[in-house]
């Protein structure tokens, strides 16, 4: 009976089963006693677990592809046990002779690191590209989780996450670490570099530096939307949580300037959208002074475009933009002179005095002494 009833509330949250509930958890619950150590610790718990449903997880509620409803994800997981049981099968039935694969790279390995270093070979063998496996950049993980005729597309972060899934049916995470050269994701085991996207051994010595494994979960937080998807608005407040919690998990540098190039998309993102609020929401963040002022002019002629001139002010005087405050009084005037269009006698006139008050008072503003003059002369008359 109550295995029943918490299926039933695993239903209504559209969770498919206890892990995704932990992984959710996990993503929303507070952290505001709860060290960076011990987020990424928890991290490599959880990619240990499920790799695979974990990236499913990142996607649906951090890329909002609609599509990754609970059924879908079903399947896809079904797809993926399908994977996971041929794979294993052909690592038991692929025998591979060490030396001649180490021979070239001139490194000792003791027999258990020779082990698992033959496991990533198969695994390399098993999902080797073909008429079956295309590179496509920007795709999301769910593409690997097709059918098994169908024709898969990845990019390298997300071969990267099937291989890291497929190590740890038989070990652990933490074996492997990950480079990061520029626009590019690679695995990396004790001084060998392994290019996923083309099942390649190398030994890169441009690209030094090695990051935990953990920042595999950094790199799918902030991987960019598969176009192909339909995707459901993620919040303002959703999107910096992803932000956040990318900067809690990487111990990567660069990070942060990462972070930064997605505060300027997001805000220019809603400054398209005409939603000024939410566009603020990341102005904020962004730490270029000049950028960040820019942003608020622009946000200051949304305002305008409404016809809010005290909020345009305002927010022209934040960004200290002389050129839009007098832009932002001219039209204040423009349309204070349409609204006398019509005036023709000074009879007219005079049901108006207040308009051409602000209007003088505009003109001030404007320092354009013939403007003042002439409502002056107005005034004067009425």
């Amino acid at each position: 009976m109550l295995n029943k009833i918490y299926k039933f509330y695993l239903y209504i949250l559209g969770l498919t089963d206890k892990f995704e509930l932990r992984c959710k958890k996990f993503f929303f619950s507070g952290r505001f006693f709860t060290t960076n150590s011990k987020i990424r610790r928890q991290s490599l718990e959880l990619l240990n677990i499920n790799t695979a449903k974990l990236a499913l997880l990142i996607e649906k509620y951090y890329h909002g592809y609609s599509n990754y409803t609970r059924g879908n994800r079903l399947i896809m997981h079904r797809n993926l046990a399908e994977i996971e049981s041929c794979f294993l099968e052909f690592s038991k039935s692929t025998q591979l002779n060490a030396n001649d694969i180490l021979a070239k790279f001139g490194i000792r390995f003791n027999q258990d690191e020779i082990n698992r270093l033959m496991f990533l070979k198969k695994i390399s063998l098993f999902l080797k590209p073909g008429s079956k496996l295309v590179y496509e950049a920007g795709v999301a993980f769910g593409q690997l989780l097709q059918p098994e005729d169908a024709i898969k597309t990845y990019d390298c972060n997300q071969i990267c996450t099937l291989y890291l899934h497929l190590y740890c049916l038989e070990y652990d995470a933490n074996d492997l670490r990950i480079k990061l050269p520029k626009d590019h994701v690679c695995l990396h085991f004790k001084g060998l570099d392994i290019e996923a996207t083309n099942g390649e051994f190398l030994i890169d010595n441009e690209t030094t530096k090695t990051f935990p494994i953990t920042e595999l979960l950094a790199v799918n937080l902030l991987d960019v939307s598969d176009l192909n998807y339909h995707t459901t608005p993620i919040s303002p407040k959703a999107f910096y949580k992803m932000m956040s919690f990318a900067k809690r998990i990487s111990q990567n540098p660069v990070i942060e300037d990462n972070m930064q190039t997605a505060y300027k998309k997001m805000s220019l993102f809603y400054i398209h959208k005409s939603a000024p609020k939410n566009a603020l929401f990341f102005i904020e963040k962004i730490i270029d002074k000049n950028v960040r002022l820019e942003f608020i002019r622009q946000i200051s002629d949304l305002y305008l475009q409404k016809n809010k001139f005290k909020k345009s002010l305002y927010y022209a005087n934040i960004a200290h933009n002389s050129g839009q405050t007098k832009h932002i009084y001219t039209q204040m005037y423009n349309k204070l002179v349409v609204e006398l269009k019509n005036v023709k006698t000074i009879s007219d006139a005079k049901r108006h005095k207040a308009t051409y008050k602000r209007m003088l008072k505009i003109a001030r503003k404007l320092k354009d002494n013939n403007l003042i003059n002439n409502i002056k002369d107005t005034l004067s008359k009425l």
